[in-house]
């Protein structure tokens, strides 16, 4: 067991000069925790909706111009298709443009996307029958674009979607 002096008694004087040096310490050292809010990463996911969006707006578009260019002919030789142009993923199966006139004639492949992804590792374009389809796929898109933005190991994504 270890004595330990007893405390001194402080005069006054003192007390108040130890008490105002503690509360210049206490006021000097910062706070042991502070409360701050974590700012959420939503900017890849915001961009990655945009994107989305735009490339859906691009291929309703495309399907528009498509289906009206496809109803106003009545020769299916009228209708020109440069060789540039990506072919078309539809079920699963690579289509040409023309398969797709031939398709948004009987009401079918009447939504087109053009993702960059598929675009760039595919060379190919998306054609789906309803918006739920679209939506379906959209979803998983932007789902795949986050977990890709997060740093996860993704596959490329036309082998995820063919």
């Amino acid at each position: 067991m270890i004595d330990l002096p007893e405390a001194r008694a402080l005069t006054a004087e003192e007390n108040l000069a130890v008490r105002e040096q503690l509360m210049a310490i206490m006021l000097a050292d910062p706070p042991l925790s502070e409360s701050r809010t974590t700012r959420r990463r939503t900017r890849p996911l915001v961009a990655g909706a945009l994107l989305v969006c735009l490339l859906v707006g691009v291929g309703l578009a495309a399907a528009v111009a498509i289906t009206f260019t496809a109803a106003g002919q009545s020769d299916s030789a009228a209708v020109v298709v440069g060789s540039d142009m990506p072919d078309v993923l539809y079920g699963g199966r690579r289509i040409t443009q023309d398969d797709l006139v031939a398709l948004t004639k009987v009401g079918l492949g009447t939504f087109t996307v053009a993702d960059v992804d598929t675009q760039r590792d595919l060379h190919a374009t998306r054609a789906f029958d309803t918006l739920q389809e679209l939506d379906a796929y959209s979803a998983a898109y932007v789902a795949w674009q986050k977990a890709k933005a997060d740093g996860e190991r993704v596959e490329a994504w036309g082998t995820l979607h063919p």
